[in-house]
């Protein structure tokens, strides 16, 4: 085994992703899933700074939901779906799938146990290379 150099371990990486059910957000009886994304460091830090809180320790509570379901939802090419601005607004959503999408991408994160659990059974992003 190669030790790996300053280069290969700077270099840009698409994010990991895993898929969300969320049938209640089905049209017309369709499937419907949301894709979440892995937080880089930076992220995750200012994640924990919104909570008032440390990484390891984010607790349960419509803010938190929000703040992870804004931080982790994403497109198939890893591209925020929502801002803080759209805060108030999950909040006062059906709790249901945003509970999934949270508890998903708590454990893709791996503030729950493995993210490798979730990405070995989500499709692949089409940007991931």
């Amino acid at each position: 085994m190669t030790a790996l150099t300053r280069a290969q371990i700077l270099r840009p990486r698409s994010p990991i992703c895993g898929r969300v059910a969320v049938p209640e957000w089905a049209d017309n009886g369709t499937a419907a899933e949301v894709c979440i994304r892995t937080l880089t460091l930076n992220q995750r830090r200012a994640l924990a700074e919104s909570l008032h809180t440390d990484d390891r320790t984010l607790g349960f509570s419509p803010r938190a939901v929000a703040l992870i379901v804004v931080a982790s939802a994403c497109d198939d090419d890893g591209n925020a779906l929502f801002s803080e601005e759209d805060l108030e607004a999950l909040q006062n959503s059906d709790a249901r799938p945003l509970e999934r999408i949270y508890q998903q991408a708590l454990r893709l994160n791996g503030f729950l146990g493995e993210r490798d659990d979730i990405a070995k059974n989500s499709p692949p992003s089409p940007s991931a290379g």
